[in-house]
């Protein structure tokens, strides 16, 4: 039986995902930056269209972030309303603990014009603080509202599955 997942690991970085579904391409893995700043893009192997491109969209971003100077709350506010002037509406909000961290998981919708065609996708934000490495990781991903119930949970799995000062 072949594996229903893949692993990433950024030696670099210092980040590895422990469950990345096969939903998603291990060719067209987009990296940037270092231990500082960066960002990782994955895109799901299916494509919607030509003008929407990949059903699913997961992009990884932190920076360093002084502890002294981070809140949790303040930050996923400031994400719902800065994501709210594109008119992404929050409609769920979930707050867990991560390998420690404090975790926070909003979902949201958006309906778009592109090129004359209509889409409503479907959006889940992750804000992870890692009081070890003092970086601050936001977990983007945004889908196509038809096919949001096969990625939601390859979609949790990759934001359960972050090691934020992996080996």
């Amino acid at each position: 039986m072949a594996k229903e997942t893949w692993k990433y690991l950024n030696e670099n970085t210092r980040i590895q995902i422990n469950r990345i579904s096969n939903l998603f391409s291990t060719a067209n893995v987009l990296e940037e930056g270092d231990k500082t700043k960066g960002l990782i893009n994955f895109s799901s192997i299916k494509s919607a269209d030509e003008v929407w491109g990949p059903e699913a969209k997961v992009q990884i971003s932190w920076e360093e972030v002084e502890p002294a100077q981070y809140h949790q709350g303040l930050k996923v506010k400031e994400t719902i309303r800065m994501f709210g002037e594109i008119e992404v509406i929050a409609t769920k909000k979930e707050n867990k603990w991560h390998l420690s961290h404090e975790m926070t998981i909003w979902w949201g919708n958006r309906q778009q014009v592109m090129h004359r065609r209509f889409y409503g996708s479907k959006i889940m934000h992750g804000i992870i603080f890692c009081e070890l490495t003092h970086r601050l990781f936001e977990i983007h991903a945004i889908c196509l509202g038809n096919v949001f119930p096969t990625y939601e949970k390859t979609i949790l799995d990759i934001m359960d599955s972050l090691q934020c000062h992996g080996s």
